[in-house]
């Protein structure tokens, strides 16, 4: 329930409308579909800082004058209709922020602030609904939305040196599911083991032995971080087999990475036969690649169309420092997936850049926050980010407590934080 949302529902709203006043349909016509999918994005920043706006599709999106077999579509509309339309909405832009607390076991009266980040988080409806949930004082405005993420970011390469305590730890059990094979006559089980429980530390590695034939897939399904299909399985088997290995096992190789994401990185069979080890790769977990295709035959892949963002980027630091950028550090969504992740990193390749780190966007926002500030006291804030398809938050804490290494002691940022993965810095106070 994130901004791309409340773009749906004012597209609904625009496309009923127009289909009302015309007495025509245009939802199966993509071109008409596109121009009106465009205003509501537009639309949507316009309402959220003015009471009125002129939707004009045919002059905003396209350089034509009519949206659909040349009628042209004007209508005022105020931001209290667009509010009427996605009124639904409002109970569940502060479920996650219920969620976080309960998980935590804490309350609201034990929040300092709910911290606001992301484009969404300026929405007057989002606004107000989380005011009205913990409390007019208790919402923080001191961040910048939009600067915020990248130049904590940017800060996190500092956070990495060694004048500063890093632990990198995952806040919750990580579990494998995957079915068993079932019996003669019997149903399928799915069967689920803790694979990592809580408190483990980042770049841990597990290693689990399965009895399979053929391709499978293993997914934690508790908190819905990974998936991955291991496949080539009956190849390798076969090829075992031939060698006169009896019984053949398939060992995969399961990684939590630094930044609190788990991965398959390895799949092998193996087998013994007369004292002789002997092993046969299966093909590793793959992912899909998503392509996009104009009317006219073009195609990209969507690491290209990423790196073309990359490269436009790039060409804008580059006219501002003056020199060559090689190194790039992305804050991504907490719930991407491994197979997001390689894309993204692919993706800066294409545009000849390196990547340093991929930093969660609650993470980044985090390390700016502790930064720029000081803590006498002990603070709980919340991370509220209401991003295009899902709303994330994320738990901190702060407080200034003295290192305890050799020489003066000195003021540190201590910020103990909680995502999909966890983890506990002290920064320079």
């Amino acid at each position: 329930s994130g901004g791309a949302e409340l773009d749906h529902k004012l597209l609904k709203f625009l496309v009923e409308d127009f289909m009302n006043e015309n007495q025509v349909d245009i939802i199966k016509d993509k071109q008409a579909m596109s121009k009106f999918r465009k205003e509501a994005n537009r639309l949507k920043v316009v309402l959220s800082t003015n009471d009125e706006a002129i939707s004009t599709a045919q002059t905003k999106i396209v350089q034509i004058k009519g949206v659909y077999k040349g009628i042209d579509y004007s209508r005022e509309i105020k931001r209290s209709q667009f509010e009427a339309t996605a009124d639904d909405l409002k109970v569940r832009f502060v479920i996650p922020l219920h969620t976080c607390l309960v998980k935590a076991g804490l309350t609201f009266e034990d929040v300092t602030s709910v911290i606001l980040m992301g484009g969404a988080s300026q929405t007057p409806m989002i606004q107000r609904t989380v005011k009205a949930t913990v409390g007019e004082g208790k919402v923080a405005f001191d961040v910048n939305a939009d600067e915020a993420a990248v130049i904590g970011a940017s800060l996190s390469r500092q956070v990495k040196t060694k004048d500063i305590e890093v632990s990198d730890i995952c806040m919750y059990d990580i579990q494998a599911s995957y079915t068993a094979d079932p019996e003669e006559g019997g149903p399928s089980k799915i069967i689920t083991s803790t694979i990592f429980p809580p408190s483990s530390k980042a770049g841990s590695t597990k290693t689990l032995t399965f009895k399979k034939k053929d391709d499978f897939s293993i997914s934690d399904h508790s908190q819905g971080i990974f998936e991955a299909k291991i496949s080539g399985v009956a190849e390798a088997i076969a090829n075992l087999t031939e060698k006169g290995v009896l019984e053949p096992v398939i060992k995969t190789t399961i990684t939590l990475s630094e930044s609190g994401f788990v991965s398959v990185s390895d799949a092998i069979a193996i087998g013994e036969v007369e004292q002789d080890l002997i092993k046969a790769h299966t093909v590793k977990s793959s992912r899909d690649t998503i392509s996009l295709r104009r009317s006219d035959g073009t195609e990209w892949a969507v690491e290209e169309l990423i790196a073309m963002q990359f490269s436009h980027v790039k060409e804008l630091a580059e006219s501002v420092a003056g020199e060559k950028v090689k190194d790039v550090t992305v804050t991504v969504p907490p719930f991407y997936t491994q197979a997001e992740h390689d894309a993204v990193v692919d993706a800066a390749e294409i545009a000849d850049l390196r990547t340093l780190a991929l930093v969660n966007d609650g993470t980044a926002v985090t390390i700016n926050y502790a930064m720029t500030r000081t803590f006498p006291e002990p603070e709980i804030h919340v991370i509220y980010d209401p991003g295009a398809s899902a709303i994330q938050t994320t738990l901190v804490e702060f407080s200034t407590v003295e290192s305890t290494g050799k020489g003066k002691p000195k003021p540190y940022t201590q910020v103990r934080w909680s995502g999909i993965g966890s983890q506990i810095a002290q920064v320079p106070g």
